[in-house]
């Protein structure tokens, strides 16, 4: 499965990356909202784990906190 890991902390990717590799998920990572807007659109995930505090520069329409 094709997972989309959207978080802009390095050390929470790394963490998602390391448990969904194991486990043998092909993992996507992205630090922004735009550049998971731009992975959804281009790459087509099966699934993403998004970080729901993230900041939404650069996508119109969402705020961040």
């Amino acid at each position: 499965m094709k997972i989309l890991v959207v978080d802009d902390d390095d050390a929470t990717r790394l963490y998602l990356r390391a448990l969904l590799t194991r486990e043998g998920h092909q993992v996507i990572e992205v630090g922004t909202a735009a550049a998971a807007r731009d992975a959804f659109v281009h790459l087509k995930p099966d699934a993403a784990l998004i970080d729901g505090n993230l900041p939404a520069h650069g996508i119109g329409g969402a705020t961040g906190p």
